[in-house]
């Protein structure tokens, strides 16, 4: 059965007064597919207040009596990020807000300006001006590119003590890393967000090759999953890693794999 398409024109009227109303805030925009015109049924609104720089840290201690005058919340998250918070309202509306200081507003994506009461959209920001620096760029590869063996020597501690639904849940987290790399090689700046819009953003032949792995919790199918999962993660490690001057580990990855090999042959030795 579809889901009826959620009319958020009430909601964004609504949006734009409180907007208006609120001297702290500058401008109002509309992101993503539905600035686009490419939403469906099941698309939720990106939006985001521009407040002043030094009006920010109110606004940001005061923003569920924002929020409030929106509609009423059944879940208000920000996930430890204070500046975005996810919402969803009695009515229905799922609602992703930013909050951003005037002089951090960054463009990127498909955008469209609520409101915008003095000019700010309209300063001069640098072409391809992201919300991620170059440095912030290369620290979140290093870190998908370390973690990885991090998270595969608990997969093997966890399937080497025949804790089956650890290794489960272990050699899931190795492909979100797989997933991660694969948008970071795409492209520059990109959140690593794991299987959020997969099918959409990363390339098909990783879906593929991850999908192959995706087995269940029992002992021989593991360990080729975990195999599988690892030459993935080369490939793409190696891509990031070149496209951002990074070193890949091979230390690292020769010392993990050898002990990946020795305790999958140990398994492979027992007594069935």
């Amino acid at each position: 059965m579809e889901m009826p398409p959620h009319d958020y024109g009430p909601f964004l009227d609504r949006f734009v007064r409180a907007c208006e109303a609120d001297g702290r805030v500058l401008a109002a925009l509309l992101l993503g597919s539905r600035a686009a015109e490419t939403s469906d049924e099941h698309s939720d609104l990106d939006l985001v207040v521009v407040v002043e720089d030094e009006a920010y840290d109110g606004f940001v201690a005061d923003r569920d009596s924002f929020i409030a005058t929106l509609g009423r919340p059944l879940l208000l998250e920000d996930f430890d990020v204070a500046g975005i918070v996810f919402v969803i309202y009695a009515d229905g509306a799922d609602v992703e807000l930013t909050i951003s200081r005037a002089g951090d507003l960054a463009m990127t994506g498909p955008s469209r300006v609520l409101l915008d009461k003095h000019g700010v959209v309209d300063l001069d920001i640098a072409p391809g001006s992201t919300l991620h620096s170059a440095e912030d760029d290369a620290e979140a590869a290093r870190r998908q590119i370390q973690w990885f063996w991090h998270d595969l020597s608990h997969f093997m501690t966890a399937l080497g003590r025949g804790q089956l639904t650890w290794a489960y849940g272990q050699l899931d987290d190795l492909r979100r890393y797989c997933l991660n790399l694969a948008r970071l090689a795409a492209e520059p700046g990109a959140d690593p967000e794991g299987y959020w819009k997969a099918e959409e953003l990363v390339p098909e032949d990783v879906l593929s090759d991850l999908r192959s792995t995706m087995v269940g919790p029992q002992v021989d199918e593991l360990w080729r999953a975990a195999w599988d999962v690892v030459a993935l993660y080369r490939r793409l490690a190696r891509e990031v890693a070149a496209q951002r001057g990074l070193s890949y580990p091979d230390e690292l990855d020769r010392l993990l794999t050898s002990r990946l090999e020795e305790l999958d042959s140990g398994q492979s030795a027992r007594p069935g």
